[in-house]
């Protein structure tokens, strides 16, 4: 299927939901389930309480999915489900404090991707090492392939605040790897 047929499909599947058939949701969560459950344990590095938050996530989209107004919106809805619940255990443990970053406008420079030398273990390494608000704008761009706009729906903020934290994630990234570079 096509982006676009997807899409519509996905849309479908809200809808038919919405209208009272369960089989739509079960569908919605085989097509969704293992990237939101790798999107959670990245951003939290709780392999335990990954799936606490995938359930709970799970719960909040059986509840409020009837109230979703805009049926295409589905999957940034869904994923800032999943990044509420998982920012506010990390904040319930201690291990985050929001900041906030300058909304000021970094020219994104993705020609000079930090993951192009490195094995997907050193990726995924490095990952870890970053801070909370880093690695979630880099696994929703890199990993889900989101726009800027959709980033900047999911984590509410402006689309200039993403591209700023994606400049700096990438600096931060790039770090994580040379010092990876350091350990062989």
């Amino acid at each position: 299927m096509t982006n676009s047929a997807e899409s519509l499909y996905e849309q479908l599947l809200v809808l038919r939901y919405r209208a009272g058939d369960d089989q739509a949701l079960v569908e919605l969560v085989h097509r969704y389930n293992q990237r939101l459950r790798r999107y959670i344990r990245k951003l939290t590095g709780d392999q335990a309480g990954t799936e606490d938050i995938l359930q709970e996530t799970w719960i909040v989209v059986m509840k409020q999915l009837p109230r979703l107004r805009h049926p295409a919106s589905f999957t940034t809805w869904l994923y800032r489900i999943a990044r509420n619940l998982s920012y506010k255990e990390l904040r319930r443990a201690g291990q985050i404090t929001l900041t906030t970053i300058d909304d000021e406008m970094i020219g994104s420079d993705e020609s000079c991707d930090p993951v192009h030398d490195y094995d997907m273990t050193q990726i995924h390494d490095a990952l870890d090492q970053l801070k909370p608000q880093h690695r979630d704008v880099l696994l929703l761009r890199i990993l889900e392939d989101m726009s800027y706009e959709n980033i900047a729906t999911v984590i509410g903020c402006a689309v200039g605040t993403v591209r700023s934290r994606l400049h700096y994630a990438r600096g931060a990234l790039r770090t994580a790897l040379e010092g990876s570079d350091h350990d062989r």
